[in-house]
């Protein structure tokens, strides 16, 4: 079963009565493809992490971060729907791929 998200669905995660549909769907695709290039298919399970990508994007159209940096406040932008490093882990994990750091054949290949 292939995963399908609505504009309902993103107004629901970030708790909106309203949401502007066109530009929810929109969102949860580019976040669907991005994901599809770390797993395909997207399993049903991500929908949390295809959910938080298209709500950043969503919350945030003009991308705009703030911190202090040596004691002045500094404005960056990190724009689009992105991946954190964490979600592309988790993506990976859902669809049974790396669950460590590396992977060992313990059963050497041409038998015993």
């Amino acid at each position: 079963m292939a995963l399908s998200l609505t504009a309902a669905d993103l107004g629901t995660y970030l708790d909106f009565d309203e949401i502007n549909g066109a530009r929810a769907e929109m969102l949860i695709a580019h976040a669907m493809n991005l994901a599809a290039t770390y797993v395909t298919p997207v399993p049903d399970e991500a929908a949390g992490i295809i959910l938080a990508a298209a709500g950043r994007a969503y919350v945030n159209p003009a991308f705009a971060t703030q911190e202090m940096e040596t004691g002045y406040q500094v404005m960056r932008q990190r724009g689009g729907v992105y991946l954190e490093d964490g979600e592309i882990a988790a993506l990976q994990r859902l669809s049974g791929g790396p669950k460590g750091a590396f992977e060992i054949d313990t059963m050497p290949s041409g038998g015993a």
